[in-house]
């Protein structure tokens, strides 16, 4: 007899913000669907319901911890199966539904109160804001275009209050006197728990972590002339976290330049110095970073730069230790209201968060086929964007990753998957490719060797029903210097595409904008011979060169 599911009898009153002063308050009852949330949140801000959508219960983004979708494909929960009752909801649960994979439209959810009983239809019992068009009429976007000066910028411009809150911060210099293990926690506006730290190194950048994830991947060890080439690259590809850096003008994109440019003479602020120019970003795991849009993102940076300001005071009267700082299991903790040092508190480090790989589903071959050789196989991000980069980057593109199996012989073969957007939502196709490239080889390994636990969960299956060995190693023998091959032929091929499509001089354009986008860490991953192209072409800006070069002199160190 199949079990039935008690479905508690209750009303959620939810919260659901799209953006800055658009928002709707929406009842619906407990044992209405995900699916059903869905179609009563696009109903209210006037949106036709012709995608898929996703929700994240952890409040994360692409996160699959706790997610849903519509129309899964890769094992995920669907959201026409799962009552509002079986999610976990509860007053103040805070949580994130994206909407259209493709235009990503994110709307923040909290559950502002649950009722007893449940309500005969779903209802909009407050509505803020007029919604944004779902599908602009593009032809008036453009003759708007150099009407409104804030449409340059592909995003709306961060709040005054923001730029203050960096300004104040860059005068402290906080960087000269804590380094990067020194974190510290703020207590936010709405009560969530972040932690921060400085980094001195060029440029000097304040980092806030709104995740234990986040944090603890930033506290890993990444100087790119130690460690693997898998360690330093994954370190650049799955940082989670909100920044501000400050660099001088030529390191910041153009955009970002002329809006904090903009503030500074209004309020007559100096911009002068190698330093003098805030750069605030979002970095979500295995994406590129792009603008803070998230309003409440936004409003956790501007109240950790305040809080950090107040630290600077008080380090100037106490030292590190009396504040907090060099403990092993505690950090000092402020509140962003914080007026003197009386509010400092201790906290906890947030434990580590255990992994949780993906385990795709495998297939046994039909025909049993012979085993032989030894394979070194892993999961290889390539510092290039698994989509095209146009503009300002306003939502995360996911990083390029692909599978590797490089063959231990002498004189072995290896062979690698197309490059898929992103690796969870993919790694079942990853591991079909996989089945399908060894099949029609006619062979499987004796034995894969593998050096993670992502790549063990991702093979594990396979593996087991195919009578292959999986053995867990240090280090690899051979494979590092494919790694480095295939990511060298990654950027190479890009190089050629914009050969094909493009001027030289349009080719070059391109290559400015990726340049200034990313990282000198992301930089410092170039191939000498584009490295050497590029700097021998006359055709690059002074301060670009400047920006290579210093990645060339990190890279060698």
């Amino acid at each position: 007899m199949k079990a039935r599911i008690h479905i508690p009898k209750k009303t959620y009153v939810i919260s659901v913000s799209l953006m800055k002063g658009c928002y709707r308050h929406i009842k619906i009852a407990s044992n209405k669907t995900l699916d059903d949330l869905s179609s009563a949140i696009l109903a209210a801000f006037d949106f036709d319901n012709d995608h898929l959508h996703a929700f994240f219960m952890d409040n994360k983004r692409w996160s699959h911890d706790d997610s849903y979708f519509l129309q899964p494909e890769y094992g995920e929960r669907d959201t026409t199966e799962y009552k509002l009752a079986q999610v976990g909801l509860e007053k103040d649960k805070k949580f994130l539904y994206l909407f259209d994979f493709g235009d990503e439209w994110w709307f923040s959810c909290k559950v502002l109160r649950v009722i007893d009983g449940v309500c005969e239809d779903n209802e909009v019992v407050r509505s803020v804001g007029d919604a944004p068009d779902q599908y602009p009429d593009y032809d008036d976007y453009e003759e708007e275009f150099d009407e409104d000066e804030d449409d340059v910028f592909g995003f709306e411009p961060y709040p005054d209050s923001l730029y203050a809150a960096a300004f104040r911060f860059r005068d402290t210099k906080l960087w000269e006197n804590l380094k990067k293990e020194d974190v510290f926690a703020v207590k936010m506006f709405d009560g969530e728990v972040c932690y921060c730290s400085v980094y001195a190194d060029e440029p000097p950048t304040f980092f806030v972590f709104d995740t234990p994830y986040g944090l603890y991947e930033y506290l890993k060890p990444h100087d790119a002339g130690e460690g693997t080439p898998k360690e330093y690259m994954e370190y650049i590809c799955l940082q989670d976290h909100i920044s501000c850096a400050f660099a001088a003008k030529d390191m910041v994109d153009p955009h970002s330049a002329e809006l904090a440019k903009d503030y500074a003479k209004k309020n007559k602020i100096s911009m002068r110095g190698k330093h003098a120019y805030p750069y605030m970003a979002r970095d979500v795991a295995g994406h590129f970073p792009f603008v803070i849009v998230a309003d409440f993102e936004r409003r956790y940076l501007e109240d950790a730069l305040n809080a950090a300001t107040l630290l600077s005071v008080i380090l100037e009267h106490n030292d590190k230790g009396a504040v907090g700082f060099g403990k092993e299991s505690t950090m000092p903790l402020f509140e962003y209201t914080a007026k003197d040092g009386d509010a400092i508190k201790e906290i906890e480090y947030p434990p580590k968060p255990e992994p949780n790989h993906p385990a795709p589903k495998a297939r046994k071959y039909k025909k049993k086929l012979p085993h032989k050789g030894i394979y070194e196989c892993d999961i290889v991000y390539a510092p290039a964007p698994a989509e095209e980069i146009v503009g300002v980057v306003r939502s995360a593109v996911p990083y390029g990753v692909t599978f590797m199996a490089v063959d231990t012989d002498e004189d072995g073969e290896f062979f690698y998957t197309d490059m898929y957007s992103g690796y969870e939502r993919n790694c079942e196709a990853m591991l079909e490719a996989v089945i399908n490239d060894f099949e029609q080889d006619g062979f499987v390994p004796e034995e894969i060797r593998i050096v993670d636990e992502r790549t063990d969960s991702l093979l594990g299956n396979f593996c087991y029903i195919n009578g292959i060995k999986l053995t867990r190693v240090q280090e690899f023998e051979v494979f590092e210097q494919y790694r480095g091959y295939y990511i060298s032929s990654v950027l190479d091929e890009t190089s050629d595409e914009l050969d094909d499509e493009h001027s030289a001089e349009e080719m070059f354009d391109e290559i400015c904008v990726a340049i200034r986008e990313l990282s000198e860490e992301q930089l410092a991953t170039m191939p000498k011979e584009l490295y050497d192209q590029v700097m021998t072409s006359d055709l690059l800006p002074d301060d670009l060169q400047a920006k290579l070069r210093r990645s060339r002199i990190k890279r060698n160190k």
